[in-house]
C-alpha cells in the first residue's frame, strides 16, 4: 500500500506505501504538505509498545520510516493534511486492552447511583467505565432526594384521608374507611355487599378509627433496608392501612387466612380493617389496582407504591430492586424520574399477590 501527500495549488494528495522484507514491515510516508506529520509518525514508531495497540488482523509496520516526497508516485486521491493524520488513526483503529478491535459506545454518568445516566455528561469507551451507565434519562443526577409528586395525593380518598404539607414534611391522617364495597361493612351501610370471593369472614366490622403519620416530602434511600413489622406499614389511596405478609408473630399468610379476604384483598382484625394482598379482578372492583399501573398508596418510609405495571411502559418493570422499587417517571411526575415501589408480580399463595412483603428501602416513620 502506498500513500503520498503532495500539495498542488489548494489541494493536497496523500500516498502511503507498505511492504514487507524478511520479518519486518515498513510504512513509507511521503508527503510535502504533511512532511511534519510524517516526522511525528516516525517518532511514534520508536515507542516499543506501539504494536500492542494494533489488532492482529490489521498488523501494520513494526516501525515507521519517513522519506522525502517523491513526485514520481501516482496520485491516489486528493485529501487534506488533516485527513492524512486521520488516515493513520484508521489504520491502527480503536482497540481494547487485549489489542482486539472494538466498537466504542457512549456511556452516561450516574452520579447518584440510581442506574439512570446524565445525558449531559458522557464518555466514549469500549467497556463500561466505573460510574457510568448506558441509560441517559436521569433528569436529576446530582444526588439528593426528589420530592414526592404532589399530584399523587389527588388520588387519595378525600372522604377518609386528610393531607397537609408543612415545609419538608407531609402529614397524613385517615379514618380507615374505604370508598369501595365490602362484606365487612355493617349490613345497613350503603357500601355493604354479600361476599363475592371470601369463603369465610373474620370477626368485626369496618368502623372509623384515627391513624396518622408524618413523612418526608423528599424521602431518601437509607444506607440499609428495614424489615416491616406487624400493624400498618403504609396508607392506601382509599385510606385503609396496608399490612405486610404476616398475620401474627412468625405466622405468614396461609390459605385459611386468605379465604377471609374480600375482593379488595382485606379482612378485619383486632386493629380494624386492613389490606394484605392485591385486589381481585371482579366486576365489583371499580376502585383498586389490579394488574395495572394505578397508585396503591404511600409506604411508611415516604415512597409511593404503584400497581404491578409501570406507567412509563404499561408493562411489568424489569429493573426492580429486591423491595420492588426503581426510579422512573410515573403518571404523576411530569416526566421526572423518582424512586417508588411497585407490587411485585409474584404469586404468594394460590392466585394471590402480596401488596408489600419485603423490606422498606427508606427510613420508616410510625403510623399510629
Amino acid at each position: 500500500m502506498f500513500v503520498q501527500s503532495h500539495r498542488k495549488a489548494t489541494e493536497s494528495y496523500v500516498f502511503v506505501q507498505s511492504h514487507r522484507e524478511a520479518t519486518e514491515s515498513y510504512v513509507f510516508v511521503q508527503s510535502n504538505f504533511a512532511y511534519h506529520i510524517s516526522h511525528i509518525a516516525y517518532h511514534l514508531s520508536n515507542i516499543p509498545t506501539l504494536a500492542k495497540y494494533i489488532p492482529p488482523h490489521r498488523r501494520i509496520p513494526t516501525y515507521l520510516a519517513v522519506q522525502p516526497p517523491n513526485p514520481t508516485h501516482t496520485m491516489i486521491k486528493p485529501i487534506s493534511g488533516l485527513l492524512f493524520a486521520l488516515s493513520l488513526c484508521t489504520l491502527i483503529a480503536c482497540n481494547d486492552d487485549d489489542g482486539m478491535a472494538c466498537t466504542e459506545s457512549t456511556w452516561y454518568q450516574d452520579a447518584d447511583g440510581d442506574g439512570l445516566g446524565n445525558p449531559d455528561v458522557t464518555e466514549s469507551a469500549c467497556e463500561q467505565p466505573e460510574g457510568f451507565v448506558a441509560d441517559n434519562t436521569d433528569t436529576n443526577d446530582a444526588g439528593g432526594a426528589v420530592g414526592t409528586p404532589i399530584s399523587a395525593f389527588d388520588e387519595f380518598n378525600q372522604d377518609a384521608v386528610t393531607i397537609s404539607f408543612d415545609g419538608d414534611e407531609i402529614n397524613i391522617e385517615t379514618t380507615g374507611i374505604p370508598n369501595h364495597t365490602s362484606p365487612y361493612f355493617e349490613e345497613t351501610d350503603p357500601l355493604y355487599i354479600s361476599p363475592v370471593v371470601a369463603a369465610a369472614q373474620t370477626p368485626g366490622r369496618i368502623g372509623e378509627r384515627n391513624l396518622s403519620v408524618t413523612l418526608p416530602a423528599s424521602p431518601e434511600l437509607a444506607a440499609s433496608s428495614t424489615a416491616t413489622g406487624l400493624g400498618p406499614i403504609g396508607i392506601s389511596v382509599t385510606g385503609v392501612p396496608i399490612f405486610n405478609d404476616t398475620e401474627g408473630p412468625n405466622r405468614p399468610l396461609e390459605l385459611e387466612i386468605a379465604e377471609t379476604f374480600d375482593y379488595a384483598g382485606a379482612h378485619n382484625g383486632p386493629s380494624g380493617y386492613h389490606y394484605h394482598v392485591e385486589s381481585m379482578d371482579v366486576p365489583e372492583n371499580t376502585v383498586l389496582s389490579h394488574d395495572d399501573e394505578k397508585l396503591v398508596g404511600i409506604m411508611a418510609d415516604g415512597f409511593l407504591i404503584y400497581g404491578r405495571r409501570c406507567s412509563a411502559s404499561s408493562d411489568y418493570p424489569g429493573d426492580l430492586d429486591e423491595s420492588g422499587g426503581h426510579s422512573s417517571a410515573t403518571q404523576h411526575s411530569s416526566g421526572q424520574s423518582f424512586y417508588h415501589y411497585h407490587i411485585i408480580n409474584e404469586l404468594y399463595i394460590g392466585n394471590l399477590i402480596v401488596l408489600f412483603g419485603v423490606d422498606l428501602k427508606g427510613t420508616p416513620s410510625t403510623i399510629m
